[in-house]
């Protein structure tokens, strides 16, 4: 279609030979699902995904021993070259989070006890060694190389860490006797759950916390109770670089309806997100579009994985192809371009883990450019075969410009508002390839 204009919305007559008139549906990405795979073993979990795609979890090898790993970007995990560095003395290690860089924060054994650790792009391992106490963990790291997570103090209490630079900060307590960190923005805050005395004797409740340096990741700040949704047990699982945090908390009474919340970034109490149905859901990651991942239950009461996306709960498996054979139960990361990993479980009833990658989803409401990444969810659509959605992320008619000439599969419309496609050519090619209008 050189110079030519492909009009949806009221007809899509140049490719179809046919009108077809478009009825307001809500914004549903479709996901392409890969397998992450196994060392061997009959358990994988996954954790975290950059946005570049490498993937970080661990899993079970032939021999049962647990080992982390860090995956090539958008790549099943090669038991050859993906596997992470034992720690001195060690037989087992987890790997929890990866930065932009590729540096990812585990945890593992040595002959030193159990201790948290960096592994950079360039393949430096470096031991978090506690400031006291016996051991550390760690939880996520950020993109200045800074890891939260927690560190033995006295007795068996437990204290959030902060490991800046080359020492280890206790991040201290809401009052009570352990706090855990579990994620670290880019500008150095942490959230996590610490314990807090009640009113009642030997009543120890968990409270969602946000620790804010002094100054951009300083070493020094304050730990704020950030709420809850009216029950006494909270915890925060994730920030993103804005300060928008998710969660789970217990409602009023702290009965068996614990649901995932979202706490914007300029502030106020916890929203509850819902669930699919069921009693209860828990929110574990945030990207910086604000699109929320975690697990809940439905109303049989199963747990399965969502995307919490434009006000709505969504179960990611009623988002792609039927015939994987998998169950997602808990999704635990979601990058910048969507991607989310988590785990589920496979056709032969195995724990493994997952990711799943938008189809190519036009995500602004605004005219541009085909070949400007910002304006896609999912990557810009480009070969053979590539699946191309043009859904309701608009709320007028829109250009999207052809800059250079390309080649993608079937693309879908299904918005009220018009799309027009113009520019250079774009030709249809691959399995399936068309153009569908969905009324």
């Amino acid at each position: 279609m050189q110079d030519k204009s492909l009009r949806c919305g009221i007809s899509v007559i140049l490719l179809l030979g046919m009108s077809a008139r478009l009825c307001a549906m809500p914004t549903i990405v479709s996901y392409r699902f890969m397998d992450v795979g196994s060392l061997g073993g009959l358990k994988t979990e996954v954790h975290d995904i950059n946005n570049s795609g490498q993937i970080v979890g661990w899993g079970k090898t032939t021999s049962g021993a647990n080992r982390a790993f860090r995956t090539a970007p958008n790549a099943p995990v090669n038991v050859t070259t993906d596997l992470l560095p034992l720690l001195g003395g060690g037989t087992q290690n987890f790997a929890y989070s990866i930065n932009a860089s590729g540096a990812v924060a585990g945890d593992g054994n040595s002959s030193s006890g159990d201790r948290a650790f960096r592994y950079n792009a360039t393949s430096t391992l470096t031991v978090i060694n506690p400031s006291r106490g016996s051991w550390t963990y760690s939880a996520a790291l950020n993109n200045v190389g800074q890891v939260a997570g927690s560190t033995s103090v006295s007795g068996q209490n437990t204290h959030a860490m902060l490991y800046s630079g080359t020492n280890t900060y206790d991040l201290g307590t809401l009052g009570g006797d352990s706090s855990y960190s579990y994620d670290i923005n880019s500008g150095g805050v942490v959230v996590g759950a610490s314990d807090a005395p009640s009113g009642s004797p030997n009543t120890v409740y968990s409270k969602a916390f946000a620790w804010t340096p002094t100054t951009a990741n300083g070493t020094t700040g304050t730990m704020t109770d950030i709420g809850s949704l009216g029950g006494n047990y909270a915890y925060a699982f994730d920030i993103n670089d804005a300060g928008a945090i998710v969660g789970g908390s217990t409602r009023a009474g702290d009965g068996p309806d614990y649901h995932a919340f979202y706490r914007p970034s300029g502030g106020g109490a916890p929203q509850d997100l819902g669930t699919l149905g069921g009693m209860s859901s828990e929110a574990r990651a945030i990207n910086s579009l604000g699109q929320i991942v975690g697990y809940a239950k439905d109303a049989s009461e199963a747990t399965r994985a969502f995307i919490y996306s434009n006000g709505t709960m969504y179960d990611l498996n009623a988002l792609m192809a039927a015939d994987t054979g998998w169950v997602l139960t808990v999704a635990r990361g979601i990058n910048d371009s969507g991607q989310i990993v988590g785990v589920g479980t496979n056709s032969i009833g195995q724990t493994r883990g997952f990711l799943l990658t938008p189809v190519s989803t036009w995500a602004v409401d605004a005219s541009g450019l085909w070949s400007t990444a910002s304006n896609w969810l999912g990557g810009v659509p480009d070969g053979a075969g590539t699946p191309v959605n043009f859904t309701d992320a608009i709320t007028s008619p829109r250009t999207v410009t052809l800059d250079a000439a390309r080649t993608v599969g079937l693309i879908t419309f299904n918005s009220p508002a018009s799309y027009t496609i113009a520019g250079q050519s774009l030709s249809l090619s691959g399995d399936g390839s068309g153009v569908r209008v969905r009324s």
